[in-house]
């Protein structure tokens, strides 16, 4: 992940904005008769424009972790978050809203600390299903974007993510916080649906961590944590999760033997949330314990 507040983070959150500056100096460059490399020259002076701006970002948002790489990693996911829920119009808490309920920012910067392969994730329960598949299609029309536009054989299409029919049927119980022992900070958004947010980290290496376990090894991260790092990763230019394996996640279905499990089709170009029962245990199908 690019080092938070850099150019190449900028670059990756603002692609259009970026390709309209690097053509607007270059156009003058050109109309000057300017030699060098524009592109390079610009970038060179916003990150030392910017540079103390940083600084005071990462301390006012995340100054109780200490250590340097920890802070720009959680800044770095946290502008990543920030692009996505833009894309659907709402706001993600600060980070002291977190700490005022409970989130203990310096526990999650040690056990980043302890394990790279965490991310933080700042995720939205109680967006609905319709919401989360436009948050998909903003997705998968990003330049460089790996996510497609799945065609169905009945003639419809997804664009970015296909849910299996018990998945849509039953979103709403997995679309919430599972882990009440969670701290969330609770926000309303239009028209007066509330949302509730969590902020914990989440395995985010390609595999799971755990394979070739049963639904009750969990704990399991929620869909909207899997679905919001899955759109981070995008909007940071990083590849989706779950190329090869199966992730189980949190909630329960009606019954109680179907769990929802989460995968990366990586030749279709869509995430695939779908349903296995809960006593399977397939080689490629774990656990992502998350951390908060």
């Amino acid at each position: 992940m690019p080092p938070a507040g850099s150019v190449q983070l900028m670059r990756s959150l603002f692609p259009e904005l970026a390709r309209s500056l690097d053509a607007s100096l270059s156009a003058s460059l050109t109309a000057g008769n300017g030699t060098g490399t524009g592109t390079d020259s610009l970038d060179a002076w916003i990150d030392a424009e910017t540079s103390e701006l940083r600084l005071d970002s990462s301390a006012i948002g995340f100054g109780p972790i200490g250590d340097d790489g920890v802070r720009n990693a959680f800044t770095a996911a946290y502008g990543a978050a920030r692009v996505v829920s833009a894309w659907a119009g709402i706001d993600v808490p600060e980070p002291e809203e977190f700490a005022e309920q409970g989130v203990n920012l310096t526990a999650l910067g040690d056990a980043l600390a302890a394990d790279p392969q965490l991310t933080i994730v700042p995720a939205p329960h109680g967006l609905g299903l319709g919401t989360w598949k436009a948050l998909f299609t903003e997705a998968t029309e990003r330049d460089g974007s790996p996510l497609k536009t799945y065609a169905f054989p009945d003639g419809g299409s997804a664009a970015g993510i296909v849910f299996a029919p018990e998945i849509e049927r039953w979103f709403a119980a997995l679309d919430q916080v599972q882990d009440q022992s969670s701290p969330a900070v609770r926000k309303f958004r239009m028209p007066h649906r509330e949302v509730e947010w969590t902020l914990r980290l989440v395995p985010s290496g390609d595999a799971s961590p755990k394979l070739g376990l049963p639904f009750s090894s969990g704990p399991h991260p929620s869909v909207p944590e899997i679905l919001m790092l899955q759109l981070m990763r995008i909007v940071l230019g990083e590849a989706p999760i779950d190329t090869h394996t199966f992730t189980w996640l949190a909630g329960e279905l009606p019954g109680a033997t179907l769990a929802a499990r989460h995968v990366f089709a990586g030749r279709e170009g869509v995430v695939r949330i779908d349903c296995r029962d809960v006593a399977h245990q397939g080689p490629h199908l774990g656990a992502r314990p998350p951390v908060g």
